[in-house]
């Protein structure tokens, strides 16, 4: 998931300038329903992820990703508004039942070590993600890595869905 939107966030402000023809005077301005929404929603969703367990609230996430892009893709002013309100949800559920589950299965001890792996890995797989979406965006298509994106959402869903279950005793 960090590679694919990685792609998208090194180039969401110039898409949103070059092809949805959103001043960049007012390009600040998206950014209000994004904090506000996560503002809004983050303790419903903590509780949310605390009751419904880490899988469900990960399938979620990966879902809600395809009205997100798609409202950002084929975005106005108004949708790209939404779109990045929607984005804050798909944001703290993923990052909410990520966090719970590697705590729920990494024994306290070693959590500083798996998360400064996981954390590694990631950021890894973000600066290549926003090199390749630079270079498609630049040199392929513009909406390229917004269809990239798109298409990372299946297999998201699918290793979720079928590779990641509930721990039987969460660790302490």
């Amino acid at each position: 998931m960090m590679f694919a939107v990685s792609c998208v966030q090194v180039i969401q402000a110039l898409y949103a300038r070059d092809v949805l023809l959103i001043p960049e005077s007012i390009w600040w301005i998206v950014f209000i329903p994004l904090f506000l929404s996560m503002l809004i929603v983050s303790m419903p969703i903590g509780k949310f992820v605390d009751k419904a367990g880490r899988k469900t609230p990960l399938l979620l996430s990966v879902l809600l990703q395809v009205p997100t892009v798609l409202l950002f893709l084929y975005g106005n002013f108004t949708r790209v508004l939404i779109s990045m309100a929607l984005l804050g949800v798909v944001v703290l559920l993923s990052n909410s039942a990520g966090s719970a589950m590697q705590t729920d299965l990494v024994p306290k001890e070693k959590r500083g070590k798996i998360i400064g792996f996981t954390n590694c890995v990631g950021y890894i797989m973000t600066a290549i993600g926003m090199l390749l979406g630079n270079w498609l965006y630049v040199s392929v298509s513009r909406q390229l890595p917004l269809y990239l994106l798109l298409a990372s959402i299946v297999p998201q869903f699918l290793i979720t869905w079928l590779l990641i279950h509930e721990p039987r005793i969460r660790e302490q």
